[in-house]
């Protein structure tokens, strides 16, 4: 009965996370919010993890290597989550065309937090479809100006997101010639969940694998009996 009781919550954590991790993908992409470093969030991984964990020592899926394997993934999953959770930092940046380079961007708490390098807009505005009232999509340029001297120009809509240095900006509104983006720094968490999420489908794989290899190996010896028992019932015959 417990054993059932674990399988399905299990099962049903990963389900859910499997949808909320769709959802969240598109969240984070075009609306530029993050659901990773919720509590609740963290919460429903560490229901998954015990849970499998339990499973696997209370059960003969310790033995199974593939799916020992598949459970190490999803922790390192929750590891990611965890620090997202313990230093990931978002926030706020307002920038307009002519103001002095910007290089902090403030957080929720309202602390002024700095980044290693400086955004000048270029350029922002609304697109628009021919002949249309609504603007599909808005976009800013800004110019990066790295620490050593370097420059490049980042092109930024409400599906496009710019990535440097473990900082990632979204378009938040566009008002005349200034841009609101938000702002998340999370280098380690999201390496260390975007690594999970790798090792996850890896372990899927060979958890498919082994299991085939386990059925022709069932096959095979089905059928070595097969040809065994009539060779061994003719010999008593004669």
């Amino acid at each position: 009965m417990w054993k059932s009781l674990l399988k399905y919550i299990s099962f049903g954590s990963l389900a859910l996370l499997a949808a909320v991790l769709v959802a969240g993908t598109f969240l984070e992409r075009f609306l530029g919010v993050s659901i990773y470093s919720s509590p609740w969030f963290v919460a429903v991984w560490g229901v998954l993890l015990f849970s499998s964990l339990l499973y696997i020592f209370k059960t003969s899926v310790r033995r199974v290597g593939a799916s020992l394997f598949l459970h190490f993934s999803f922790a390192v999953v929750l590891a990611g989550a965890f620090v997202t959770w313990l230093a990931g930092e978002r926030g706020e940046l307002f920038v307009c065309k002519g103001a002095p380079p910007a290089s902090m961007f403030v957080r929720s708490d309202g602390e002024a937090v700095g980044f290693p390098f400086r955004l000048v807009l270029l350029a922002c505005g609304a697109e628009y479809e021919e002949d249309a009232v609504v603007p599909h999509d808005y976009f800013a340029e800004l110019l990066v100006q790295c620490p050593g001297g370097g420059e490049e120009v980042a092109r930024l809509s409400m599906n496009r997101v710019y990535d440097r240095d473990g900082y990632r900006f979204y378009i938040s509104a566009v008002e005349g010639d200034c841009v609101t983006l938000l702002v998340s720094h999370d280098a380690w968490g999201v390496a260390l969940t975007y690594s999970g999420y790798i090792l996850v489908v890896l372990g899927f794989v060979l958890l498919f694998v082994s299991r085939n290899t386990q059925r022709a190996a069932l096959k095979r010896r089905l059928s070595a009996m097969g040809a065994w028992f009539p060779g061994s019932v003719s010999q008593r015959l004669w």
